[in-house]
């Protein structure tokens, strides 16, 4: 925890997510993914294919409806495009998009 905290305090960038995997979704996307999506996709291009058995609570409702906020009553999600998120998600549960 030391260490991970040093990073923190530095300006040295950090992820847990692998770089190559989130520049991909950017470029399916046309910009950035949800944090639930890039674990998603990242599962899915190193597993393979997902079942939609295999996943829950990816529903995306609250997302597609302008009128939910997060918390601090900020728009929910404005910087995602949560109608190509939607169909990403469907493409990877199909098999798609790998």
């Amino acid at each position: 925890m030391t260490h991970f905290m040093d990073y923190l305090d530095s300006s040295t960038g950090i992820s847990v997510f692998d770089s190559s995997f989130h520049y991909e979704l950017i470029n399916l996307l046309s910009g950035p993914p949800s944090a639930g999506l890039m674990m998603l996709y990242m599962i899915y291009r190193i597993r393979g294919r997902l079942d939609k058995n295999d996943v829950f609570g990816f529903g995306f409702t609250d997302q597609l409806d302008e009128k939910i906020k997060n918390i601090g009553n900020s728009p929910a999600g404005v910087r995602h495009h949560w109608h190509r998120e939607l169909e990403l998600y469907h493409s990877i549960l199909s098999g798609g998009s790998k």
